[in-house]
């Protein structure tokens, strides 16, 4: 590769002399390769560019989580100037989620809706353990399963 060699072998003069590799072609080559490796690892990824911001739009930060508004594009790639309540950050468009605005979609401090009908919460489920009485006489604390199935334990269990 360009370096003498020290051996006691006998060697033809004209094999003695360097040759260097077409660096042009080697390079070429090397570019190939680094786009193949390129395109096999972003389809592997599911690897997609993501929808450029436009300023005035409102933003979710997810590493802050807090919500800000798009002032600008910085200078460096993929990164925006985001106004916050407690002033201004760099952040790179991995990091914002756009919020959906009145538009008929839902907004970041409520809740979203169903087809059209109000959102009622549930009441807590009772406790599973409630107390009947038995064919005995005394009471006995019967537990019960989510869905109301009885749980009656083995009588081997009993001394």
């Amino acid at each position: 590769m360009g370096r003498r060699l020290r051996t006691t072998v006998p060697a033809l003069p004209t094999l003695l002399n360097p040759v260097l590799p077409d660096y042009y072609a080697l390079e070429a080559k090397e570019r190939e390769k680094r786009g193949n490796d390129e395109k096999s690892f972003n389809k592997r990824h599911g690897a997609r560019n993501l929808e450029p911001l436009v300023p005035g739009e409102d933003v979710w930060i997810t590493d802050a989580r807090v919500q800000g508004t798009v002032l600008s594009t910085h200078n460096t790639p993929r990164s925006y100037i985001i106004q916050v309540p407690q002033g201004r950050l760099r952040r790179n468009r991995h990091h914002l989620v756009p919020l959906q605005t009145n538009s008929g979609v839902v907004d970041a401090d409520e809740p979203p809706m169903g087809e059209g009908a109000p959102v009622t919460t549930s009441p807590e489920p009772d406790p599973p353990t409630t107390t009947s009485p038995s064919r005995e006489g005394p009471t006995i604390e019967t537990v019960r399963t989510r869905c109301g199935r009885e749980v009656r334990k083995p009588q081997r269990l009993d001394w």
